[in-house]
């Protein structure tokens, strides 16, 4: 064995060797330590040791891609097995100039850090937030403060119905550039004053970023088109309102915010029509009926904890958190909290009476439980009548917090996508207490209009499906019915009011 170490040295293949795979190497190594029972090499006649370390190669970012004598190694943190010695070791990572040097490998271990060098240019585009934004002819998304290579870009910048807009700029090392590129497309103005004035103001078209502002604020050069401006602040109800802005034209608002919980507290038209309620899944569904309902509005989340804690000075929910579902409340509990409610914001009343003999007066302006009919009608997109499966999507992730995503515990209203007409954890994260008494359905599929249940009854309805359930219970037309007295740690409810 020692004449095969002294022919390697003698003909220089160990030299070569070196450059081949660490595998091979270590191979090599075992088989040479088997004849004489060391971990190591020696050959004493040719002088030197061959040994194997154990080698650290880590980053500043992490993720770099690590090289040794052009053999990928993996990325980093790494670890990994390599004969002593001198290596030529490289790293790369996208964005940054690659690394390369000579290592010095040392039994039993070597580490050694590498921190890239951020030579990379700052460019700083302004544009329309509508606007769509190509850098060398690819879409760059967040265009506001990009951090591109030394080099030459080309800009472009596009909107519908208007010219584009192109422009060349070159780049140097650590370069700060600003651009100002704005096409020629109409502009209008909304100036919002608040009180507090230390509220947050934000504006945004749908599927765009959003302008934000603390405060009073006036908003100019805005691309004309429909907008949504919400108002918030800790410990008040939040304002929310649709804008079109025009040409040329200045919308002016004035908003006071009302002293309430600052999640929740959004409400949406359900305009009026007819529907097909029922399905074709659990026998209590059927038949598919005909149902006419007048307009309502629909609370766009179910109600908070924040709401709740707010309204009856207290929190029964399994789960805390202001922006969670309230949980843990009962049919009667829920009923006291709208007519709480309803006394705080000034509003009449709209249940009188106790236990199994309450009654719901329709007519009154002020906050109740929805019917099952309105509640279906809502999940199902109102007059859209959409007809998915879920409420939103046929795709059950995308709307609703399940047993499939929750982490086994309610999330954040609002977390998901909402349906067609902007409310939110319909079918999903807590199931939700309607008012009427549970009955079956009118046979042959007889239609009906503004439908709110027997006058008495043992069990009251409860829709959507929750957090706990599988997806076959957050159907839109899935039912289900409890004792009004039950608390479930799944079970809360929303709030709507009549038109």
């Amino acid at each position: 064995m020692k004449m095969f170490i002294i022919l390697i040295e003698q003909t220089k293949l160990y030299a070569q060797l070196v450059k081949m795979k660490p595998m091979f190497l270590i191979l090599m190594s075992v088989i040479f330590a088997s004849s004489s029972a060391q971990d190591s090499l020696k050959a004493s006649s040719a002088g030197f040791t061959v040994k194997i370390a154990k080698v650290f190669i880590s980053s500043q970012p992490e993720g770099a891609e690590v090289f040794i004598a052009d053999e990928e190694i993996g990325t980093t943190p790494v670890e990994f097995d390599y004969p002593s010695g001198r290596h030529l070791i490289s790293l790369s990572y996208k964005g940054y100039p690659d690394i390369e040097e000579t290592i010095v490998v040392k039994a039993p271990e070597t580490r050694k850090k590498y921190t890239f060098e951020d030579i990379r240019a700052t460019l700083i585009l302004n544009t329309f937030k509508k606007a769509r934004v190509y850098i060398n002819n690819d879409i760059e998304k967040n265009y506001e403060n990009i951090k591109l290579n030394p080099g030459e870009y080309r800009i472009i910048i596009e909107m519908d119905s208007v010219k584009t807009l192109e422009k060349t700029v070159s780049l140097a090392e650590k370069e700060l550039k600003t651009l100002m590129m704005y096409p020629d497309f109409p502009t209008g103005t909304v100036q919002v004053n608040t009180l507090p004035d230390s509220c947050l103001t934000e504006l945004w078209e749908e599927g765009v970023d959003k302008y934000t502002a603390v405060g009073s604020k006036t908003f100019s050069s805005l691309p004309a088109g429909k907008y949504r401006l919400k108002v918030s602040k800790k410990g008040h109800k939040s304002h929310t309102e649709d804008i079109m802005i025009e040409k040329d034209k200045a919308e002016k608002r004035k908003i006071k915010l009302k002293r309430g919980p600052d999640i929740g507290g959004e409400y949406v038209l359900v305009d009026g029509g007819a529907f097909l309620m029922g399905g074709d899944g659990c026998s209590d569904e059927k038949p598919i009926h005909r149902v006419n309902v007048n307009s309502f509005y629909m609370s766009r989340y179910e109600t908070t904890q924040a709401e709740w804690n707010f309204v009856m000075g207290n929190n029964p929910s399994e789960f805390t958190n202001d922006s969670l579902p309230v949980e843990n409340v009962t049919w009667f509990d829920a009923v006291k909290f709208c007519n709480r409610l309803s006394e705080i914001d000034g509003l009449q009343k709209c249940y009188s009476g106790t236990d199994s003999d309450i009654s719901c007066n329709f007519k009154a302006n002020g906050y109740r439980l929805p019917t099952e009919a309105e509640w279906e009608y809502a999940a199902a997109g109102g007059k859209r009548d959409i007809k998915s499966i879920f409420s939103g999507s046929n795709n059950i992730k995308e709307v609703a917090v399940f047993e499939g995503n929750s982490r086994d515990s309610t999330n954040s209203v609002g977390s998901l996508k909402p349906n067609e007409l902007g409310i939110y954890d319909m079918t999903g994260n807590v199931s939700e207490w309607c008012w009427d008494w549970y009955d079956v359905y009118p046979a042959e599929g007889k239609s009906r209009s503004n439908p709110s249940g027997p006058n008495k009854g043992f069990l009251r309805v409860i829709r959507g499906g929750s957090w706990y359930n599988y997806d076959k219970c957050s159907r839109i037309c899935c039912r289900n019915l409890y004792n009004p007295n039950d608390t479930y740690f799944y079970l809360g409810f929303r709030v709507a009011r009549s038109k």
